[in-house]
């Protein structure tokens, strides 16, 4: 059998000799002037063995690299001054980053970070940069490593640049919210305003708000400022009093948005808005003329849908003589003063005008004839 060079070898410079006359071990040997200059990092061989049969049989390949003897001597070089990458918040660990070459290259050239990278690490053979836990960009937007090769006078700066992601929610200040708004406030009153935060960037982290009650509260959100006002007139009385909202703020991220609600509660304050109404406005009715002092006559009784204060009871014209008592907080209408005791009251009818207040508000009178 012969081993002989079938490629990498153009010039045939080279020659693959046995080491001894019947000797099974080959030797490779220069049989010329090898040209080093243009080569510098050496020849990469291809050899291939075949017997003496007829017809002949063939080995498969074997490549074999010859290093110049000047490489230890030459200045090692990076392809590039500076490697620029590009890499997601969505990597996982162990991801390539990027490969960082140098020429011209020998088998004993070992690569290394010439700071310590937490984030990375690099293959000391190959120059493989990759990564060694997830990368957040709200961590850093980019990171600057640089390699050096060991033992060498050279080095290369690498950055990586972090793709921000859509990898956070929004989040609300608060887990909950409540207030509490007046009735008969004007449409478009602020009740309160919530606020929530994504701490991705750009589209990522823009977020607005929406109210998410499969029925229409009678308030609205402001889109881009969480601004929440009522969206008509509130009545206390004929209205729910407590009102529970999911507010929900969404991000503008790609490929989903991602959003979060919070819980609103706002609850109806009473103003006294309504005046007393009487049960009944004219009253007719006959008394004996010896009736008794301190006898009930009639009561009167009055409502505020308020239901603030306790209603109180007044005559307002009618008694110039001083004949009944009204209690004010009960409306029972009492005689105070016989109707006998003196010629001058012989009257046979009165006309009494009574009105109700809650402190505030006046209800339309009422009569007690």
């Amino acid at each position: 059998a012969s081993l002989n060079i079938v490629a990498g070898d153009p010039l045939h410079q080279f020659k693959a000799m046995r080491s001894s006359p019947g000797s099974k071990e080959y030797r490779i040997k220069a049989v010329d002037q090898v040209d080093w200059e243009s080569q510098s990092s050496g020849y990469n061989l291809t050899l291939q063995a075949k017997d003496k049969g007829s017809p002949p049989q063939f080995s498969s390949v074997k490549v074999i690299h010859v290093i110049s003897p000047q490489s230890n001597s030459l200045p090692c070089r990076f392809e590039k001054a500076v490697y620029e990458a590009s890499l997601n918040e969505f990597a996982p660990p162990n991801s390539p980053v990027v490969m960082v070459t140098a020429s011209p290259m020998h088998p004993q050239m070992k690569f290394a970070f010439k700071y310590h990278a937490d984030k990375f690490h690099i293959n000391p053979d190959t120059g493989l940069i990759a990564t060694n836990d997830f990368i957040k960009a709200q961590e850093a937007s980019h990171y600057e490593l640089e390699v050096i090769i060991v033992d060498r006078q050279a080095s290369t700066k690498v950055i990586v640049s972090v793709t921000d992601m859509n990898d956070n929610a929004p989040e609300f200040k608060q887990s909950s919210y409540k207030a509490s708004v007046s009735e008969n406030v004007p449409i478009g009153t602020i009740v309160l305003t919530v606020s929530a935060t994504d701490v991705d960037s750009v589209e990522n982290g823009y977020v607005t708000y929406s109210i998410a009650n499969l029925n229409p509260p009678p308030f609205v959100i402001d889109y881009f400022s969480g601004d929440i006002s009522t969206a008509e007139e509130l009545d206390y009385e004929l209205m729910p009093r407590i009102y529970n909202l999911r507010v929900r703020a969404s991000d503008w991220g790609s490929p989903y948005r991602r959003e979060v609600e919070a819980l609103v509660t706002i609850s109806l304050s009473n103003l006294n808005d309504n005046k007393p109404l009487f049960e009944k406005v004219n009253c007719i009715g006959t008394i004996p003329r010896d009736l008794s002092v301190g006898e009930q006559i009639a009561t009167v009784s009055a409502i505020d849908a308020d239901e603030l204060q306790l209603v109180r009871y007044r005559i307002v014209s009618g008694n110039e003589l001083d004949l009944f008592d009204l209690n004010p907080n009960s409306g029972v209408l009492v005689l105070k003063r016989a109707l006998t005791d003196e010629p001058g009251l012989q009257r046979s009818f009165y006309s009494l005008q009574i009105t109700a207040t809650d402190g505030e508000n006046f209800g339309t009178a009422m009569y007690i004839n």
